[in-house]
């Protein structure tokens, strides 16, 4: 008897690569767990009766050794045969520390803990808060202990995917890694990326935080330009890989209009305090009356220019006002917009990752109101 830890509808085990898992066998892995209490006998986990200690030490030996789905299944049902019911916290201890030199302990003893946590409630809880809490431990010195960090990120990364961490606890560990920046923190941002970045990112129920968070790093990873080279390597490898192909194309840039394109030409590279005059001849000669999308799009690239062209918002606002007795709508959706937009940075909820990259948007925002406002 098997159990499915699968949540979504929309998991795709294909070898598209675009959902949950990899393939099949990876999805296997993580969401076909056997139920003991189907296949056991009830005696096993009641709460009378001796445990084996011996056999079960013996048992929890081997415990290191196990390297695929087979094997951690067959000893989750010896350890319940021998007694395990009556010595739970002996193992609970020996799932706290997968071994260094075994690429797969941490997947390995993470499905152990879901798979008894089916039969035994406590164990798969005990076993992800504890973890949970040596995450935390191990960060009050980042710079030490960084090999015990990184092992400790991955198995919390493997945890999330079988349930036994939860989204929002992991959430938390980004975000103490991305308030303090360091060489070491990015270490452990990869380790958890890698463990558990994509999945979380293909779930439904936590894609959008995901999303989010990954832009935030790549903002963090753009401002901190003076680590490792390696680990920034490291760190764009690990949001690509949290990305699906298929996705990554669909958000790229569509292509524009060629009038469109004209429009950001001249605000974005034509505009200079020697061509002032010259752009707003040409943009009085676009046809605003036989193209309605002009006056969006007029808006749009000339709130884009302010926010990289701070020395050119002055020559952006003289423009507006140039413009402003023929084409009056279009220019108060600039103004529109510059208000709308600094209102939503000033008032933005919650904790900014992206600190340093707000601060200069507020900057080129409050100059162009200010710049408007003067016209």
């Amino acid at each position: 008897v098997v159990v499915s830890l699968s949540t979504s509808a929309n998991a795709d085990d294909g070898e598209s690569g675009g959902g949950l898992y990899a393939d099949a066998e990876e999805r296997a892995f993580y969401e076909q767990l056997p139920d003991l209490r189907a296949v056991l006998p009830a005696v096993l986990f009641s709460e009378e009766g001796d445990a084996d200690t011996s056999g079960l030490e013996e048992a929890m030996r081997r415990l290191p050794s196990c390297s695929s789905r087979r094997e951690v299944d067959d000893l989750a049902s010896e350890l319940t045969m021998r007694g395990l019911r009556s010595a739970r916290r002996p193992l609970v201890r020996a799932l706290l520390s997968p071994p260094a030199s075994a690429a797969d302990a941490p997947r390995c003893y993470a499905r152990l803990a879901a798979v008894l946590s089916g039969a035994f409630k406590h164990v798969g809880s005990e076993v992800g808060s504890l973890v949970a809490a040596e995450f935390e431990q191990l960060a009050e010195r980042p710079e030490q202990d960084l090999p015990a960090r990184l092992r400790n990120a991955a198995y919390v990364g493997e945890l999330v995917r079988f349930g036994l961490v939860s989204p929002p606890s992991v959430f938390g560990m980004f975000k103490a890694c991305a308030d303090a920046f360091s060489a070491a923190q990015l270490g452990v941002v990869v380790a958890l990326l890698e463990a558990c970045g994509r999945f979380l990112h293909a779930s439904p129920a936590s894609h959008e935080r995901m999303d989010a968070m990954l832009g935030a790093l790549s903002q963090l990873r753009s401002v901190h330009r003076a680590l490792p080279p390696d680990l920034l390597a490291e760190l764009d490898a690990a949001i690509a890989a949290c990305r699906p192909a298929e996705e990554i194309e669909a958000r790229a840039a569509p292509e524009l209009p060629p009038l469109q394109r004209y429009v950001l030409h001249l605000l974005h590279e034509q505009l200079t305090a020697g061509t002032a005059e010259v752009v707003v001849r040409q943009l009085r000669k676009l046809p605003w009356r036989d193209e309605p999308e002009v006056g969006r799009w007029f808006a749009a690239a000339a709130l884009s220019a302010a926010e990289v062209r701070f020395h050119a918002i002055p020559l952006l606002a003289t423009v507006c006002s140039h413009l402003l007795p023929f084409q009056e709508a279009a220019v108060l959706r600039v103004v529109d917009g510059a208000v709308e937009a600094l209102r939503l940075v000033i008032d933005r909820p919650g904790i900014d990752f992206d600190a340093a990259k707000q601060s200069r948007r507020r900057g080129c925002l409050v100059r162009l109101v200010g710049e408007l406002y003067a016209y």
